[in-house]
Protein backbone atom coordinates (compact mmCIF):
# COMPACT_ATOMS: atom_id res chain seq x y z
CA UNK A 1 0.00 0.00 0.00
CA UNK A 2 2.68 2.38 1.15
CA UNK A 3 4.73 1.76 -2.34
CA UNK A 4 2.07 2.45 -4.55
CA UNK A 5 1.18 5.88 -2.28
CA UNK A 6 5.10 6.20 -2.79
CA UNK A 7 4.52 5.60 -6.40
CA UNK A 8 2.04 7.84 -6.71
CA UNK A 9 3.05 11.13 -5.04
CA UNK A 10 6.28 10.78 -7.23
CA UNK A 11 4.43 10.80 -10.05
CA UNK A 12 2.45 13.55 -8.50
CA UNK A 13 5.68 15.62 -8.05
CA UNK A 14 7.09 14.70 -11.41
CA UNK A 15 3.99 15.92 -13.29
CA UNK A 16 3.79 19.09 -11.40
CA UNK A 17 7.27 19.85 -12.12
CA UNK A 18 7.00 18.99 -16.18
CA UNK A 19 4.26 21.48 -15.88
CA UNK A 20 5.78 24.17 -14.37
CA UNK A 21 8.50 23.85 -17.29
CA UNK A 22 5.96 25.72 -20.08
CA UNK A 23 4.90 29.01 -18.08
CA UNK A 24 3.51 31.99 -20.11
CA UNK A 25 5.60 31.21 -23.64
CA UNK A 26 7.00 27.89 -24.85
CA UNK A 27 10.59 27.86 -25.42
CA UNK A 28 11.29 25.67 -28.22
CA UNK A 29 12.51 25.85 -31.94
CA UNK A 30 9.54 24.38 -32.92
CA UNK A 31 7.42 27.66 -32.05
CA UNK A 32 9.49 30.41 -34.12
CA UNK A 33 9.37 33.78 -33.16
CA UNK A 34 11.50 35.08 -36.14
CA UNK A 35 12.17 34.48 -40.06
CA UNK A 36 15.57 32.70 -38.97
CA UNK A 37 13.89 30.65 -36.70
CA UNK A 38 10.91 29.78 -38.72
CA UNK A 39 13.49 28.51 -41.57
CA UNK A 40 15.10 26.20 -39.09
CA UNK A 41 11.76 25.02 -37.75
CA UNK A 42 11.06 24.27 -41.86
CA UNK A 43 14.22 21.87 -41.72
CA UNK A 44 13.74 20.12 -38.81
CA UNK A 45 10.31 19.06 -39.52
CA UNK A 46 11.13 18.24 -43.39
CA UNK A 47 13.97 16.15 -42.04
CA UNK A 48 11.81 14.40 -39.62
CA UNK A 49 9.15 13.58 -41.81
CA UNK A 50 11.53 12.68 -44.38
CA UNK A 51 13.37 10.20 -42.35
CA UNK A 52 10.62 9.03 -40.19
CA UNK A 53 9.47 7.67 -43.75
CA UNK A 54 12.44 6.05 -44.52
CA UNK A 55 11.98 4.47 -41.03
CA UNK A 56 9.01 3.42 -41.74
CA UNK A 57 9.53 2.35 -45.19
CA UNK A 58 12.64 0.06 -43.96
CA UNK A 59 10.77 -1.19 -40.83
CA UNK A 60 8.08 -2.81 -43.53
CA UNK A 61 10.61 -4.35 -45.55
CA UNK A 62 12.32 -5.77 -42.32
CA UNK A 63 9.08 -7.52 -41.20
CA UNK A 64 8.24 -8.42 -44.88
CA UNK A 65 11.38 -10.34 -45.42
CA UNK A 66 11.28 -11.31 -41.39
CA UNK A 67 8.08 -13.12 -42.61
CA UNK A 68 8.87 -14.14 -45.93
CA UNK A 69 11.51 -16.22 -43.92
CA UNK A 70 14.33 -18.18 -45.83
CA UNK A 71 14.31 -19.69 -49.19
CA UNK A 72 16.44 -21.83 -51.46
CA UNK A 73 16.49 -19.57 -54.34
CA UNK A 74 16.11 -15.97 -52.88
CA UNK A 75 13.93 -13.94 -55.16
CA UNK A 76 15.59 -10.22 -55.43
CA UNK A 77 19.11 -10.25 -56.27
CA UNK A 78 22.04 -8.13 -56.27
CA UNK A 79 20.44 -5.74 -58.18
CA UNK A 80 17.81 -5.37 -55.30
CA UNK A 81 20.22 -4.95 -52.81
CA UNK A 82 22.46 -1.89 -54.66
CA UNK A 83 19.58 0.00 -55.34
CA UNK A 84 17.67 -0.13 -52.06
CA UNK A 85 20.77 -0.02 -49.67
CA UNK A 86 22.95 1.85 -51.59
CA UNK A 87 21.16 4.25 -54.32
CA UNK A 88 18.02 5.17 -52.70
CA UNK A 89 20.10 6.22 -49.33
CA UNK A 90 22.75 8.43 -51.27
CA UNK A 91 19.65 9.96 -53.13
CA UNK A 92 18.08 10.78 -50.08
CA UNK A 93 21.06 11.95 -48.20
CA UNK A 94 22.01 14.25 -51.46
CA UNK A 95 19.06 16.01 -51.64
CA UNK A 96 18.84 16.34 -48.05
CA UNK A 97 22.24 18.15 -47.46
CA UNK A 98 21.42 20.25 -50.73
CA UNK A 99 17.98 21.09 -49.46
CA UNK A 100 20.11 21.47 -45.78
CA UNK A 101 22.17 24.20 -46.96
CA UNK A 102 20.28 26.37 -49.43
CA UNK A 103 18.33 26.91 -45.85
CA UNK A 104 21.42 27.27 -44.10
CA UNK A 105 22.59 29.90 -46.77
CA UNK A 106 19.44 31.93 -46.36
CA UNK A 107 19.88 32.46 -42.65
CA UNK A 108 22.07 35.14 -43.54
CA UNK A 109 20.04 38.71 -43.18
CA UNK A 110 20.65 41.42 -45.55
CA UNK A 111 20.88 44.18 -43.40
CA UNK A 112 21.54 44.81 -39.81
CA UNK A 113 19.30 47.57 -37.44
CA UNK A 114 21.00 46.94 -34.28
CA UNK A 115 24.06 45.83 -32.46
CA UNK A 116 24.26 43.88 -29.61
CA UNK A 117 27.33 42.65 -27.66
CA UNK A 118 27.17 39.56 -26.12
CA UNK A 119 29.70 38.44 -23.36
CA UNK A 120 29.38 34.73 -21.36
CA UNK A 121 30.84 34.64 -17.84
CA UNK A 122 31.20 31.53 -15.75
CA UNK A 123 27.66 31.71 -14.32
CA UNK A 124 25.78 34.61 -16.46
CA UNK A 125 25.59 36.60 -19.77
CA UNK A 126 26.34 40.64 -19.83
CA UNK A 127 24.67 41.76 -22.25
CA UNK A 128 25.78 45.46 -23.76
CA UNK A 129 23.41 47.55 -26.49
CA UNK A 130 26.70 50.03 -27.63
CA UNK A 131 24.21 52.45 -28.69
CA UNK A 132 21.86 53.13 -26.29
CA UNK A 133 24.78 52.90 -23.43
CA UNK A 134 22.89 50.21 -21.67
CA UNK A 135 24.33 46.70 -19.92
CA UNK A 136 22.04 44.42 -18.60
CA UNK A 137 22.81 40.64 -17.18
CA UNK A 138 20.88 37.14 -18.28
CA UNK A 139 18.38 39.59 -20.74
CA UNK A 140 18.23 40.00 -24.06
CA UNK A 141 15.60 42.31 -25.27
CA UNK A 142 15.14 42.88 -29.16
CA UNK A 143 12.60 45.31 -30.73
CA UNK A 144 9.83 43.33 -32.63
CA UNK A 145 10.81 43.09 -36.41
CA UNK A 146 14.88 44.36 -36.82
CA UNK A 147 17.92 42.43 -37.53
CA UNK A 148 19.97 42.34 -34.85
CA UNK A 149 23.34 41.41 -35.08
CA UNK A 150 24.94 39.80 -31.79
CA UNK A 151 28.57 39.79 -31.30
CA UNK A 152 29.41 36.56 -28.57
CA UNK A 153 32.78 36.96 -27.03
CA UNK A 154 33.23 34.93 -23.97
CA UNK A 155 35.18 36.25 -20.92
CA UNK A 156 36.23 33.30 -18.45
CA UNK A 157 34.40 30.31 -20.33
CA UNK A 158 33.81 28.84 -23.57
CA UNK A 159 30.04 29.35 -24.17
CA UNK A 160 27.49 29.10 -27.16
CA UNK A 161 24.30 31.31 -27.32
CA UNK A 162 21.02 29.66 -28.31
CA UNK A 163 17.47 31.35 -28.24
CA UNK A 164 15.72 28.72 -29.44
CA UNK A 165 12.32 31.09 -30.77
CA UNK A 166 14.81 33.14 -32.74
CA UNK A 167 17.58 31.33 -34.53
CA UNK A 168 20.38 28.32 -34.09
CA UNK A 169 22.79 28.03 -31.85
CA UNK A 170 25.99 30.59 -32.08
CA UNK A 171 29.23 31.29 -31.52
CA UNK A 172 31.19 33.75 -32.74
CA UNK A 173 29.92 36.21 -34.38
CA UNK A 174 26.59 36.41 -35.96
CA UNK A 175 22.80 37.77 -37.03
CA UNK A 176 19.20 37.35 -35.62
CA UNK A 177 16.23 38.10 -36.98
CA UNK A 178 13.86 39.14 -34.60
Amino acid sequence: MSESRSALTALAIVAAMVGGCEGERLQSMLHPSGPSAERIAELWWVMFSVYSGVFVLTMLALALALRAGRREEPRLGNRFIAVSGIVIPLVILVVMLVYTIRVTAALEPRQTDMIVEVTGHQFWWEVRYPEHGIVTANELHIPVGASVQLNLKAADVIHSFWVPELAQKMDGTTRVHS
